[in-house]
């Protein structure tokens, strides 16, 4: 018998995150996490979490005020 723990066991579905556990790898919203922490600011990626996009220039404006 083999215990293979949580291995291949679906949690939770959602659309906002996806990960790669074996190469280390997290998404969110399609985006490498890696590239939303160099690139990305914190509203952006609040914005983005919640809007399932990032922000324009605009909707920034609007929501740093």
């Amino acid at each position: 018998m083999s215990d293979k723990g949580l291995r291949e066991v679906i949690a939770a579905q959602t659309r906002i995150s996806d990960i790669d556990g074996a190469a280390g790898r997290l998404w969110y919203v399609g985006y490498e996490i890696e590239d939303l922490a160099r690139n990305a600011s914190f509203e952006e990626v609040i914005y983005l979490l919640h809007n399932l996009e990032l922000p324009t220039r605009a909707e920034l404006e609007e929501l740093n005020r």
